[in-house]
């Protein structure tokens, strides 16, 4: 179980770094405003893009102007950023050197008119998004941005106390959370639905542990009753009975935690080889120490349901029962 949690956060976990890496970033705040944040945030990744809608041939795409300080995740497969940058699954359909592209732009009466234009291919990129973003993001250079585009700045690594900061100033601020809101709900249902089907493992498990306390209660009850025949305390003997329980739960919490330990990175070097994925597995603290709890909570209670049972138990009852 705990290794399935890790597979899972980390498949989760990964996701989002990409989608925060190339499409939406950690914090975007509207407008060219670089030189202000850069002086407020000097360590972090700072930079300027745009934002427009075009047409290539019968697609829609969505166009970014972007500068050489841009840090969006793009992995140039050839050429460089003075033209139009296209996907490289467009590459391979087309294979075309120029592409007519039709944009929404400021024309000479300072309306907002369609105007097709002819750009020079002259990148091929890929992300690790994949076709999902590569498939509708064409680039262009910075300076082909007009007043129709849509002004953006970018900081990546910024924290959310940092981004109420901005906000409390009066900047117009996105998070990559409210970007993907739909994505991310998604994503966090899937997580709590993932907990609740492993849940009900845990409910069969407290019924097993519920019969494996009633047998052995019923088991040793002779030798109890014995005991308390002999003089010795009956919370001294309860308790002890309570203690070989508690030590073969934490025996075992103790013993999963070192398997896992064990089987994580022999799990990572099997998902390479099953499904050509290069994990990196990390112990689900959370996830264990909830589920641990829960083994310690049900076994308690049911030690304590079977020693109250003791007490409505008459003595000669015992000792004379075969």
């Amino acid at each position: 179980m705990a290794i399935v949690l890790s597979i899972m956060t980390y498949l989760q976990a990964s996701r989002f770094d990409s989608i925060r890496e190339v499409r939406s970033f950690d914090c975007v705040v509207d407008g060219e405003v670089k030189s202000e944040l850069k002086a407020m945030y000097p360590d972090y990744s700072i930079f300027q893009y745009a934002e427009g809608e075009a047409l290539a041939g019968s697609s829609a795409y969505l166009v970014r102007y972007i500068g050489e300080d841009y840090d969006g995740g793009l992995r140039y497969l050839g050429g460089n950023g003075t033209g139009l940058s296209i996907p490289y699954s467009l590459y391979i359909a087309e294979k075309a050197t120029y592409k007519n592209v039709v944009m929404l732009g400021e024309g000479s009466s300072g309306r907002v008119v369609p105007q097709n234009k002819e750009y020079r291919i002259t990148v091929i990129y890929a992300t690790a998004l994949g076709y999902e973003f590569d498939d509708t993001m064409l680039f262009l250079p910075y300076s082909e941005a007009d007043s129709a585009s849509d002004f953006k700045t970018a900081i990546k690594g910024i924290s959310e106390e940092e981004i109420q900061d901005l906000r409390d100033a009066g900047y117009s601020v996105t998070t990559w959370k409210e970007s993907e809101s739909s994505l991310y709900s998604a994503f966090m249902i899937e997580n709590v639905m993932m907990y609740v089907v492993l849940s009900l493992l845990f409910v069969i498990i407290a019924v097993s542990s519920k019969q494996s306390v009633r047998l052995f209660y019923r088991g040793k009850r002779k030798e109890r009753f014995e005991l308390y025949i002999l003089g010795m305390e009956r919370r001294r003997v309860q308790n002890i009975f309570l203690m070989s329980f508690a030590m073969v739960t934490a025996l075992s919490i103790l013993l999963a935690a070192v398997l896992i330990i064990i089987l994580l990175p022999i799990t990572e070097k099997l998902t390479v080889y099953a499904i050509g994925i290069v994990t990196e597995l990390t112990f689900p603290v959370g996830g264990f120490i909830a589920f641990s709890l829960f083994l310690i909570l049900v076994t308690l209670l049911f030690t304590l349901y079977e020693r109250f049972n003791d007490r409505k138990i008459d003595f000669l009852e015992v000792i004379h029962e075969r």
